[in-house]
């Protein structure tokens, strides 16, 4: 089953076949209705290529669709993700940086087919593209073809023993500035959040990502524990953030939440709203 029927109000952190994500943009519009959202974020990662089949998807079904987008960044050193929402596909700045992120997954995974060859473990490139579905590979789709090619029983055995970090065939993606890529949100007419915080150890990064124009942080996530919902949410108080929630759906069969399994009500997302430029 990939809903929660108990779901309801916004959810602003789901995936789609443009990146990771399991499903076509029409088909997470459709799960996302049937789990009885009111209004849906599209945050691919490092991509906008979803919006308009999923924006068309949304106005048959009665949803709202925001416009969003994941962004591979780094800040102090770590590694980060930035969610941005409301964001002009068409803004030049933008529109580059993702081609630049995009450049980058390409030049990753080349690296990572030299270093899986070498471990043992060789994939071809066109089955990599073909668990991509024609968008640009990420390591989920690696991991689908280390299965296909018998080297490991299921997609996360393939991270555990082949492509996560510190494994044989794990490459480091190229990532932005978070300053850098802060400004092009809000220059685009939207808003910028920090993802999955407790996941990244951004604690000490938090700071200087408010000085940069960092407007909210995802405090409610499937891969938080009530211990870091609260010292989130009790950061994001401190320094004026506001507090989402997001459900990081991917797909039924990948270790992330229900789409609408975390949402937020609309008093939330209005103060969200009211960060726009």
């Amino acid at each position: 089953m990939t809903t929660d029927p108990e779901a309801s109000g916004t959810d602003l952190h789901v995936h789609s076949t443009f990146s990771d994500g399991q499903h076509s943009p029409a088909a997470v519009m459709a799960l996302a209705a049937d789990a009885g959202l009111t209004a849906v974020a599209l945050t691919d990662h490092d991509t906008t290529g979803g919006f308009g089949a999923a924006a068309a998807a949304a106005s048959e079904l009665g949803l709202r669709f925001i416009p969003g987008v994941e962004i591979s960044s780094h800040c102090d050193g770590r590694d980060i993700h930035l969610l941005a929402w409301f964001v002009d596909p068409d803004h030049a700045g933008l529109r580059n940086a993702l081609a630049r992120l995009a450049g980058a997954r390409e030049r990753r995974l080349q690296a990572m087919l030299k270093a899986l060859s070498l471990a043992g473990a060789p994939v071809q490139e066109t089955a990599v593209r073909e668990e991509s579905d024609g968008h640009v590979p990420g390591r989920p789709h690696v991991a689908a073809a280390l299965v296909a090619a018998g080297h490991a029983t299921s997609v996360q055995s393939a991270f555990d023993r082949w492509i996560g970090q510190g494994r044989p065939g794990f490459v480091a993606l190229e990532r932005i500035p978070a300053g850098e890529a802060i400004a092009l949100v809000r220059a685009a007419g939207g808003v910028a959040g920090l993802a999955h915080p407790g996941l990244a150890h951004a604690g000490r990064s938090l700071p200087a990502l408010v000085q940069s124009g960092l407007a909210a942080v995802e405090c409610d996530h499937p891969g938080h524990d009530p211990g870091q919902r609260r010292r989130w949410r009790e950061a994001a108080q401190r320094l004026g953030l506001v507090a989402t929630s997001g459900s990081d759906f991917h797909g039924s069969s990948l270790r992330h939440g229900f789409i609408g399994s975390e949402s937020l009500d609309g008093a939330t997302m209005a103060a969200l709203e009211a960060c726009r430029p």
